[in-house]
């Protein structure tokens, strides 16, 4: 698959320019991609264009492990606008951690479950995170992104997986 079919299947799904995109993902079912994960990283932030932003998981939780195991070791989590400066990645998987190379990310504090943005509404959507009590709380990013229209996208993955197209 080449970046130009990718930005044509984005559209095609409705991801637009100017859209915030939360994207699940796996690299190996979306089959041979030319570039690999930086390909799939470069047609997403084309499709959205510069006033788009992407966040992706950076989460450093595994249900088999202990918590203490997997928590950003380089951040206290004490930062007043609850962005985090780890430089450790995620678990998963090449397209995250793809975004989490790209110069001008930003990360939100949270015990396991951080997230990466990179696009202009990347502060507002992650700032105050580490306040979440949940994975899922009313802080998370999804939550906490007040105005910003969302495409939440599963590439590669079967269907019974995908979560709904949100707009918020």
């Amino acid at each position: 698959m080449r970046k130009q079919q990718l930005i044509d299947e984005l559209g095609a799904l409705g991801v637009a320019r100017g859209d915030a995109v939360m994207l699940h993902s796996s690299l190996s079912a979306l089959g041979p991609v030319e570039g690999g994960a930086a390909t799939v990283v470069d047609a997403l932030l084309e499709a959205v264009g510069r006033d788009g932003t992407l966040l992706v998981p950076a989460f450093r939780s595994d249900v088999w492990g202990d918590t203490k195991d997997f928590t950003n070791s380089d951040c206290d989590c004490t930062s007043a606008d609850g962005l985090c400066p780890s430089r450790q990645p995620g678990f998963e998987g090449a397209i995250p951690r793809e975004v989490f190379g790209r110069r001008g990310i930003l990360r939100s504090c949270h015990k396991t479950t951080s997230w990466v943005a990179l696009g202009p509404a990347a502060r507002r959507m992650l700032e105050g995170h580490q306040a979440s009590p949940t994975p899922c709380g009313p802080r998370k990013p999804l939550r906490a992104s007040g105005g910003v229209g969302w495409q939440c996208s599963d590439p590669g993955r079967p269907r019974e997986h995908d979560y709904a197209l949100a707009f918020l």
